[in-house]
């Protein structure tokens, strides 16, 4: 219900069911605090399950309150008009205020995360612990989503070319050929991505540049060990690199000849 409301981009339809189902979890707080509730609690055998619920419902109420509310501009401007695909590319704006989002309500997801972990599932029944078990791993997985975002949120934004163009070679290879990094080049595409925008500049096919050995000082020769087993084309010819296990080198390469072509 929430989602479907989030994909008409009706804020206020999302905060009043929220609102609603906040009202809802603390009244059922109020009950669990409750002497009758409490007693039931400290029982032997049985008093895990009902501890249990009061302790979901204490994380529910954090992550509804302290979690969801917040979000709930960004999630709905994610889930309409777009999103964050915008003409072809990345909205990094609305990225931006993900992140921002992420980093703001990670504490509370992790005091979330702490309480139900306490939970001792091997003494619930099967009907509450089935229940209890969604939630918390909805929790872990939430968790998992913020660290991960504020692990890679700088990586990501250099990547998208935020605080500065980026260009990327694209190389397509012929996956019917087996060699240390796949087949030969078959063709090669320039992109521009400039804070999220990204653009085909140029592109060319294996009948040019490609296959056009490098002539005189224009690129440093191989080492004797590749000169011996592919000849003294083995760092002259950009389709060469795939000869070599290793990524890095590859890529220096096949940028170096780019560049020198």
């Amino acid at each position: 219900q929430f989602i479907a409301i989030a994909k008409n981009g009706d804020e206020k339809a999302m905060t009043s069911l929220l609102s609603k189902e906040s009202a809802t979890i603390t009244q059922a707080i109020t009950t669990t605090e409750g002497f009758p509730w409490q007693f039931a609690s400290s029982l032997p055998f049985v008093g895990e399950n009902f501890r249990s619920i009061n302790v979901t419902l204490k994380a529910a109420e954090i992550l509804v309150a302290d979690v969801a509310k917040p979000a709930v501009p960004v999630i709905s401007k994610s889930l309409s008009n777009g999103g964050l695909i915008v003409n072809g590319g990345i909205n990094t704006a609305l990225l931006s205020e993900a992140w921002t989002l992420l980093g703001d309500t990670s504490p509370s997801i992790d005091r979330a995360k702490k309480l139900v972990s306490g939970i001792h599932s091997e003494q619930l029944v099967p009907q509450i612990r089935d229940g209890i078990d969604k939630v918390s791993s909805a929790i872990v997985q939430l968790s998992s989503v913020a660290e991960v975002a504020q692990n890679y949120e700088n990586p990501l934004n250099s990547l998208l070319g935020v605080k500065g163009e980026r260009n990327y070679l694209l190389v397509f290879q012929n996956p019917a050929e087996m060699r240390p990094l796949g087949g030969l080049p078959g063709a090669i595409a320039l992109l521009n991505v400039t804070n999220g925008s990204i653009n085909l500049v140029t592109h060319t096919s294996a009948s040019k540049s490609i296959y056009i050995p490098l002539t005189g000082d224009e690129y440093a020769p191989a080492d004797s060990t590749k000169e011996m087993l592919f000849h003294e084309n083995a760092n002259r010819i950009m389709a060469q690199a795939m000869n070599t296990a290793s990524y890095s080198e590859a890529a220096s390469r096949v940028k170096g000849h780019w560049e020198r072509t």
